[in-house]
């Protein structure tokens, strides 16, 4: 991989980084942008909130059981064909999603926006790593991280907006505009930057992963809310553990593994792995439990708990450009000392009584925590990948992406329940810890050089 950028020239390569942004940025204001509109949508189609809220929760489960897949298309074939043929089959579920009759229409539309979204993360962020060299990759992933960590945290506003004046269905149309811009840029910059290798397709494999992941998925995102003994928890961790030992014995013994999971050897990878999991998991569960705090032990409304953690959701994307500069200029080890700490310190202070109890104290405990975030998030996601060759960084990719997805919804079902048996001291003093783990994760690293 990377004979093919070598013949790319800079405005080419300026051109197709903006294409690939730009649309991951339509594809992530859907993620959020729903969470406003679901009251109406609702309503309107009939069902029950419970049934409802499968619109978000459900597109997440699907991003999460087809991210493995995108390993292996992305090794398969050529990086334009797919990358437009997934814009394609965003497009036709949002289409299908603004124009669906039933509630079954529409949950059909959300899986296949989740299926082509997963392909178009995994094909960008290997795009963006191999388009640049590793001494410029900390700087293109954190511009790429700015980008695509402020959409979310203003969609659901923008969505607001939107549904308000002109319906849910209209959510569809607007990122479906904005998605067929960025079609239309891509028919025209994007390049064949990854390199395709003819393999066959291993379907025993995909059928285990979609029962590894889709199991871990689905169980543990029922945790916070099922309890750890009903069928909805227990049922579909049973799966995901009995397809698990054959998925991953079948990977480690295949010349073309459907999920390269060896890479999990390498040191570097799997330090970043386990920050990247434990980063997910303290982010996750603090997002779940600092509401619950302000709400449930504070007593105050919805609006005052979003108020709180909005300015820290902004800091996360604003801090991305910086942490990438630092990582090319320093590597990962001092990034994850200072994030770290700083994600310790921040989750620690909340246990003061003093602290738990102010509005002000927690939503600076709370702006330093996403500081440390962004410092984290994509330095981490640059650094596994650069420690593998470069043939196997789609599967690294797509590995960290499913890693951290999984220790991020472990993360809620975990806090959130420390939460309610011991309160919010023992809940924040183990987040701190998740965070002072971190710290310790890349000591004595540095960048990885790989091209």
């Amino acid at each position: 991989m990377g004979s093919t950028c070598t013949e790319i020239s800079d405005s080419q390569r300026r051109a197709i980084f903006a294409t690939l942004v730009t649309t991951c940025v339509a594809l992530a204001l859907l993620s959020t942008a729903l969470y406003t509109a679901l009251p109406p949508l609702i309503s309107d189609l009939g069902v029950s909130l419970s049934a409802g809220q499968w619109v978000t929760s459900g597109y997440a489960l699907a991003l999460s059981v087809m991210t493995p897949l995108t390993a292996f298309l992305s090794t398969r074939f050529p990086t334009r064909p797919l990358y437009l043929a997934a814009l394609a089959c965003f497009l036709a579920g949002t289409l299908m999603s603004a124009l669906a009759p039933s509630f079954a229409a529409l949950m059909v539309g959300r899986v296949v926006q989740a299926s082509a979204n997963a392909l178009v993360a995994n094909v960008t962020q290997v795009s963006i790593m191999t388009l640049y060299p590793a001494e410029q990759r900390g700087r293109a992933m954190g511009w790429f991280g700015l980008a695509t960590g402020a959409a979310p945290v203003a969609a659901p506003a923008l969505g607001g907006l939107v549904v308000d004046l002109w319906g849910w269905r209209m959510v569809f149309w607007v990122v479906g505009a904005l998605c067929l811009a960025g079609f239309i840029s891509a028919l025209v910059v994007i390049r064949n930057v990854l390199d395709a290798t003819p393999k066959p397709f291993d379907g025993v494999s995909f059928v285990l992963s979609l029962a590894t992941f889709g199991g871990l998925t689905f169980g543990l995102g029922n945790v916070a809310a099922a309890g750890f003994s009903l069928p909805l928890v227990g049922a579909p961790l049973a799966v995901a553990l009995i397809a698990g030992v054959p998925f991953v014995r079948r990977q480690v013994r295949s010349a073309q593994p459907f999920l390269k999971v060896q890479i999990l050897g390498g040191p570097d990878f799997r330090a970043a792995a386990v920050a990247s999991m434990l980063l997910y998991a303290a982010m996750m569960g603090a997002s779940a439990v600092l509401p619950l705090l302000i709400q449930g032990h504070l007593g105050l409304s919805a609006t005052v708990s979003g108020l709180v953690v909005l300015p820290g959701a902004a800091a996360t994307a604003l801090v991305s450009p910086m942490a990438g500069r630092l990582y090319d200029r320093w590597g990962i080890a001092p990034l994850t000392l200072i994030g770290g700490v700083a994600m310790a310190v921040s989750c620690a202070v909340v246990c003061i009584p003093v602290v738990t109890h102010s509005l002000v104290a927690l939503a600076l405990a709370n702006m330093v925590r996403c500081l440390a975030v962004g410092c984290l998030t994509m330095p981490l996601m640059t650094w596994g990948n650069s420690s593998v060759d470069g043939v196997d960084m789609p599967h690294a990719s797509a590995l960290l992406t499913s890693l951290r997805n999984l220790a991020g919804a472990l993360g809620v079902a975990i806090f959130v329940g420390v939460f309610d048996v011991a309160g919010p001291a023992l809940c924040f003093g183990s987040l701190a810890l998740c965070g002072g783990v971190i710290s310790l994760c890349a000591r004595g690293k540095k960048r990885a050089s790989r091209s």
